[in-house]
């Protein structure tokens, strides 16, 4: 006789790993998520997000040079990102001058609620 497979797609830890639904279960696009959330911000922070997002974690200089910005315009966009809720610390790496820099990432759960 036949023989039942999980398939990975229809793993119920999809639905538990923070992503939006949107995402997930093809009700929105990549384009209509996009849409939503930058008719919520200005213009300079949605590209900061969309940096963040295309990238998938990076420091403010890495934003910085993804963008060809300098650092004191990615910094404050940032922190507004931040204080909003869609971006999250997600460890940190040496800097240029061993320093310690944040690495952030896309809270996705944050984002998700934020659309609707």
């Amino acid at each position: 006789m036949g023989q039942t497979v999980d398939l990975p797609l229809f793993d119920e830890s999809v639905a538990e790993s923070g992503m939006p639904s949107e995402i997930y279960d093809a009700s929105m696009n990549k384009a209509r998520v996009f849409s939503a959330i930058q008719a919520r911000l200005p213009a300079s922070r949605f590209r900061v997000f969309t940096a963040l997002f295309e990238l998938g974690r990076a420091t403010d200089q890495q934003i910085g040079k993804y963008l060809h910005w300098e650092i004191n315009r990615v910094t404050p966009r940032r922190q507004d990102l931040q204080k909003l809720g869609l971006i999250q610390e997600a460890g940190e790496e040496p800097g240029q001058y061993k320093f310690p820099n944040t690495v952030w990432t896309v809270n996705h759960k944050a984002v998700s609620l934020f659309i609707h």
